[in-house]
């Protein structure tokens, strides 16, 4: 008899074999009726697909409902066939679209009544009428016909209400860490930051699908979009594709700002081929991708900047077998070196302080798609993902070199001051010297998900129960040297003049890692033809852990502490006309995102204050306040996002749709550490002075009293006090491509708002759970200046693209943007040494709005089985290099001034052999 554990495992393993039922988020679907032309269900009709991605197709024999269903199925054009002994035999032609239903209503008439015939139909998803999300899809033939960039990346653009911010991840309703990467339905997200991990080369994708709400539970918990990109399939029939993209510095127009020019040469060679190993069963697809660019004529604030070299070494191989027809196979490996020369000048920042940079990212995927029944599938699938990364200073200055003032540039990364403009600097607030570390940074991520689906028919309604388990495991590698005495500042030191240097210190390197297990249950069950509603929860269990010299596992979230239930319904008005009302309520736990494993860690590697006085003199020298001995307290929660959709859809005509809907989100239970109860004083040892809110000085406090401050904690600090709220509207119109022309509208009308804020630092990599608000004075949220306008927000986003083929093999592409500026406010030091500090209410003023319009032509040249294209992309035909960041410092002469403009008009030409 089974005890204890044993027992626990055994009812365990009988759940996950026997109750799960799961998801195929890489593919999609075809369900539909078989119908008498008298209006009754077809009882022992025979449907059968099949299409050049699934050669030997599947069949399904119809039940007393009439109704039939074929799921994971790769996407692409399928043809349909139902035959019954008494009926003509119906085809259809019918679209698969990633995540999508494709409804099929099949009317077979009477053998006699009419001559036999063959009826062929289209079936598309235009409107899935069963879905309470919100999405969209766009396949490759699309997407290279817009004046798109060529990288997965580039492709967000087509999301709606997600504006263009010239960051590392774009902003979607959340912070720009909330966002969810997939690669063949797999998570891609670098672990800590919340970025794209690998931005591969779009040629090979087969389509792409972006959500921007309503996310169900089997897509876990973001809180802002997610992507998923289908990478390309090998097929009976050997085809390819050869590309050649041609952008010299030539090609870019002169900058307006002669003090902000870079200009570069790209040249970027592709290649993409595949075939049949096995004709029907078995199929290979190889690529490989080279991008090169250079820097040429570069100015920044300081004078004219060296060339910086970019190259990469891209290749990627994949196998898909489908031996038998109740199995699917997919196996693929992604590989890409590169290297940067030259890297990292800002537009403050001296030649000298640059860094040599040396990368690898790789992504190893499986899967396995297993019809057990016509309508039960079983799906496992694994995925291995790394980015492992190494920087050094090119002006590389010697660990802890004796300390001179007198020789400040060769001393670290300083900020240059009043009296001391040296270095090749040319105001205050530059940075010269050398870069300020020694950087191997390196991220992992493995995910295992063992999924189940099951189709249920009955006379009234039908159900698409859907569950699964997933397991991830994700972390950060993370070794760390000062060059030199790391960054260097003027400040003060007990009220007189001091040098403070903030460095990294020999010391073990920091292994940080999070696990997360996750459970889903849902169920989508239709009533009737027009009621659709979708129950289903999600629990997931997160585990952080640090290492150090020994393994610390120091903080844990259990199932029952992320439990994230979502409800939503469809009610098709008109089922004629395939309209729906939708609407949904979710909640999403926010820590798919690992930086809480360093950030709250209680040992981790840590940085070093030192103070000198202007003589050279040492002062004091201690860690860092907050950086190591933090403990978890008692009563902490997971953070997690609430989220309402509603919204209607609907086709006009057979080639048009029109969406709206409207979105709410709230943060709640927002996690941040913090280093003492005590605000007037902190175990960083400063407190400040002001005048009129601005800085006049830093003041060290004693050990003695700082011995007698609380150790540092890691708390959601009366969670009601951080807050940020997203609402929008939304209205798409898309007609899609027929009759040689496609176009597509979409706006939105939004507004984030709260004292809490993961953006206000554009381009800098933040940790989620510890963004240095509550750190200390001039941070506290508290200050009524935090409260505002939130530095991702973009009131109107309009945008407008489509394809014409105006002449025989002459295809015209256009991309029209429109956007509010971005919000930003005077800010001031803080109390870390940081311009963190809000000076006047967040979002106090706005840049002028971005208008940007990209072009493009492309002209096809048949010979034989080959088909050479002619490729011209203008973008930025208007030129208007709009203002998009400016220097918020208000300490410093350069306040106000440029930091960051709209790129310049730019041409690129490409040709491609196509076969």
């Amino acid at each position: 008899m089974l005890k204890g554990k044993t027992l626990a495992f055994a009812i365990l393993g009988l759940l996950l074999l026997s109750a799960f039922i799961g998801l195929a988020q890489e593919r999609g679907s075809v369900r539909g009726v078989v119908k008498s032309s008298e209006g009754q269900v077809v009882e022992g009709a025979t449907v059968i697909i099949s299409g050049r991605p699934l050669p030997l197709g599947r069949e399904f024999i119809t039940g007393k409902d009439g109704g039939f269903i074929f799921q994971a199925l790769p996407p692409g054009k399928y043809t349909l066939v139902v035959t019954h002994p008494d009926m003509i035999d119906y085809t259809a032609e019918v679209v698969v679209a990633v995540d999508r239903q494709t409804y099929v209503n099949a009317i077979l008439q009477p053998i006699g009544k009419l001559a036999e015939a063959v009826t062929v139909v289209a079936a598309t998803p235009m409107v899935d009428l069963k879905s309470t999300e919100v999405s969209t899809n766009w396949v490759s033939e699309m997407v290279q016909k817009l004046p798109l960039g060529r990288t997965y990346a580039s492709l967000f653009h087509l999301a709606p209400g997600v504006a263009d911010n010239r960051d590392f991840a774009p902003n979607a309703g959340g912070n720009k860490q909330d966002n969810v990467y997939l690669y063949d339905g797999s998570n891609i997200t670098n672990p800590f930051f919340g970025y794209l991990g690998s931005n591969f080369s779009e040629m090979d994708i087969q389509e792409v699908s972006i959500k921007r709400g309503g996310i169900s539970a089997e897509f876990g918990r973001s809180a802002g979009m997610v992507t998923n990109a289908i990478t390309r399939s090998g097929s009976n029939q050997i085809s390819g594709s050869f590309r050649f993209v041609f952008e010299p510095s030539e090609f870019t127009w002169k900058s307006k700002d002669p003090n902000l020019v870079t200009k570069y040469d790209r040249y970027v060679p592709s290649a993409g081929l595949g075939g049949p190993i096995i004709k029907d069963k078995l199929w290979w697809y190889i690529s490989g991708n080279l991008p090169y660019s250079r820097t040429t004529g570069r100015i920044n604030n300081l004078g004219p900047v060296p060339d910086a070299k970019n190259t990469n070494n891209e290749f990627f191989i994949k196998l898909t077998g489908n031996p038998w027809r109740a199995h699917l196979f997919s196996l693929s490996f992604r590989n890409n070196n590169y290297k940067n020369h030259n890297a990292g000048i800002g537009v403050n920042d001296h030649p000298s302080v640059a860094v040599n940079g040396n990368g690898l990212s790789r992504i190893i995927y499986a899967s396995w798609v297993w019809t057990i029944t016509q309508s039960t599938l079983l799906e496992v699938k694994y995925d291995h993902v790394n980015e492992n990364y190494k920087s050094v200073p090119i002006n590389e200055l010697g660990y802890l070199p004796p300390f001179d003032p007198n020789n400040l540039s060769r001393m670290g990364y300083f900020r240059t001051a009043p009296g001391y403009i040296i270095g090749g600097a040319t105001a205050s607030g530059q940075y010269v010297g050398g870069a300020s570390e020694y950087n191997t940074q390196n991220f992992f991520r493995d995910e295992f998900k063992l999924v189940f689906t099951k189709y249920l028919d009955f006379s009234r309604h039908s159900h698409v129960i859907k569950a699964g388990f997933s397991y991830d495991d994700g972390g950060e590698y993370l070794k760390r040297l000062a060059n030199g005495w790391g960054s260097i500042i003027v400040t003060t030191y007990a009220g007189n003049p001091a040098f403070r240097c903030r460095y990294y210190t020999e010391q073990p390197p920091q292994d940080s890692r999070g696990r997360t297990y996750g459970i889903f249950l849902q169920d989508n069950i239709t009533i009737g033809e027009k009621f659709t509603l979708t129950v289903g929860f999600l629990l997931n269990r997160d585990e952080f852990s640090v290492k150090t010299q020994e393994k610390i596992r120091f903080l844990v979230f259990d199932f029952k502490k992320e439990i994230q239930p979502r409800f939503g319904f469809t009610y098709s008005l008109n089922p004629r006309v395939g309209d729906k009302i939708f609407a949904s309520f979710g909640r999403y736990n926010n820590m798919d995102n690992r930086s809480i494993a360093r950030a709250a860690a209680p040992v981790r590697i840590f940085r070093t204050d030192t103070f000198f006085s202007l003589t050279g003199t040492l002062l004091y020298s201690a860690p860092q306040a907050a950086e190591t001995g933090k403990i978890i307290l008692p009563g902490l929660k997971a953070t997690y996002t609430d989220e309402v959709v509603a919204g209607y859809s609907r086709p006009l005509g057979h080639r048009w749709t029109v969406e709206i809907w409207g979105q709410y989100r709230y943060v709640n239970h927002v996690i941040e550490d913090f280093p003492t109860r005590n605000r007037e004083t902190s175990p960083g040892s400063y407190v400040y002075g002001n005048l009129d809110g601005q800085l006049i000085s830093w003041h060290f406090l004693p050990p003695d009293l700082q011995a007698r401050i609380p150790q540092s904690g890691f708390n959601p600090f009366f969670a009601s006090k951080a807050k940020r709220t997203y609402k929008a509207l939304n209205i798409e119109i898309k007609r899609h491509y027929a009759d040689r022309w496609s176009l597509t509208a979409m706006y939105t009308l939004s507004r984030m708002e709260g004292n809490w804020d993961l953006d206000y630092a554009p381009g800098t990599a933040l940790f989620y759970s510890s963004s240095y608000i509550e750190d200390g004075p001039g941070l506290y949220l508290s200050d009524p200046n935090r409260k505002g306008i939130m530095q991702g927000d973009r009131t109107h986003v309009f945008k407008l693209f489509g394809t014409w083929q105006f002449m025989k093999r002459t295809t015209f592409g256009g991309y029209l943007r429109i956007q509010s500026g971005a919000p930003w406010e005077k800010r001031g030091l803080d109390y870390f040494g940081n311009y963190y500090r809000y000076l006047e209410p967040a979002g106090s003023h706005r840049l002028k709005a971005w208008v940007n319009c990209d072009l493009q032509v492309s002209y096809e040249i048949p010979f034989g089985r080959f088909r050479g294209v002619l490729e011209a992309r203008m973008m930025n035909v208007f030129n208007t290099q709009t203002v998009l960041r400016i220097d918020v410092r208000g300490d410093q002469p350069t306040f106000t001034n440029p930091i960051s403009y709209a790129p310049p008009r730019t041409f690129a030409l490409s040709a491609y052999l196509n076969f």
